[in-house]
């Protein structure tokens, strides 16, 4: 459950011309709220149904506070710009901000704090770009308070069985890390 579900209906976009939610310059506007719906944004992920979001979006300015954060599965373009995200009951396989499948995101100044309840499990990550996400670019952000484990992790596993007839890949490329500040994580900053 999240406070906004992105489907089918909601994009439509392109590469160039974006659709977009952004704060106006010193507004507050927040998405999701500590104890409400498990996440404050969840795109459906697109290999799981035809009413799924394929992307082109661009989420900048936002607060985003939730018990699990902000999940992005399938489509491509993506760009989180400046947005305050906190997830403190987070816990379990998952991550504050974690994508799937999603290719071409920007992550840039984005504020992820006090992510996981104390004890999470150290599955749970601040920011995690998980199976057949690629073309990343992810800088100037700031990565702290993390009670899972690692503040900013890749990885790549089949989703299915693996070998041939699985068509997803562990393999990770075109992937920029620049320029963040990630303390406070009770295992590593970056994996």
């Amino acid at each position: 459950s999240a406070s906004l579900t992105m489907r089918a209906e909601w994009c439509g976009g392109s590469t160039a011309t974006p659709r977009a939610l952004v704060a106006y310059p010193a507004a507050v506007a927040t998405i999701g709220s500590v104890g409400g719906l498990r996440n404050a944004i969840r795109s459906t992920d697109s290999s799981a149904s035809p009413s799924a979001c394929g992307g082109n979006w661009v989420f900048a300015g936002l607060s985003l506070p939730s018990d699990n954060g902000v999940g992005i599965g399938g489509g491509a373009n993506w760009r989180f710009v400046g947005n305050d995200i906190t997830c403190p009951n987070g816990n379990g396989a998952s991550a504050c901000f974690e994508t799937g499948q999603a290719s071409y995101v920007k992550f840039y100044g984005n504020n992820t704090h006090d992510t996981g309840i104390a004890g999470a499990s150290s599955l749970y990550q601040g920011v995690y770009f998980s199976t057949d996400s690629n073309h990343l670019d992810i800088g100037w952000n700031t990565i702290a308070n993390v009670h899972g484990c690692r503040g900013l992790q890749i990885h790549s596993s089949p989703i299915g069985a693996g070998g041939p007839a699985d068509p997803t890949v562990p393999n990770k490329f075109d992937i920029s890390i620049h320029a963040n500040a990630i303390h406070d994580t009770q295992c590593v900053g970056i994996i």
